[in-house]
């Protein structure tokens, strides 16, 4: 992550954890890789993510994705409101003007982090309770480093990180309640 240096957990009153986390989330920040944590429910998966945020004090930098049952990749990047575009197209009061379709777009949380001049955190928390292509699809993405928004222009517009800014550390967690 750029000048953040390597994690110690040791000697902190609010997080306990153990030397085989503290060298996963090393690994995972040397490598630029996602950090998955496994692991019981109540077992502190999720703040893992935010003591990180805390630690190298970018708590306005952690953008988060709840999975459910019908969370999918897009999900992490960006939602396109097409209901609300369609109504707009149709509305009698906007007969005749150009209708921006980034109006109708909401940007997700890796999208957000990728737009952070700085250190960003990302956790996809309970990766388990997504669909089966989540993981395989959230992977591709990650590793290409961008992404396009089809919705912005004939062939999509790029979206990738800021130039010199690192990659955001990807915390994924899981209850293990399925393989993944």
């Amino acid at each position: 992550m750029g000048v953040i240096s390597f994690v110690r957990f040791s000697g902190t009153d609010s997080y306990l954890t153990n030397d085989a986390l503290e060298t996963a989330v090393n690994c995972a920040l040397a490598l630029e890789k996602p950090l998955l944590v496994k692991g019981e429910p109540g077992t502190g998966k999720t703040q893992v993510a935010f003591y990180l945020a805390w630690y190298f004090g970018i708590e306005d930098s952690l953008f988060q994705l709840d999975v459910r049952s019908n969370t999918t990749a897009e999900d992490l990047l960006y939602h396109f409101d097409s209901v609300a575009y369609f109504h707009a197209a149709h509305d009698p009061a906007r007969v005749g003007q150009c209708i921006d379709r980034a109006e109708f777009i909401r940007k997700g949380p890796l999208w957000q982090a990728m737009e952070t001049p700085g250190a960003a955190v990302v956790l996809i928390d309970e990766i388990d309770k997504a669909p089966r292509d989540f993981p395989n699809d959230l992977l591709g993405v990650l590793d290409q480093g961008h992404f396009f928004v089809r919705e912005l222009g004939e062939r999509g517009t790029r979206i990738e990180r800021r130039k010199g800014a690192p990659p955001p550390l990807v915390v994924i967690t899981s209850n293990s309640e399925r393989r993944l």
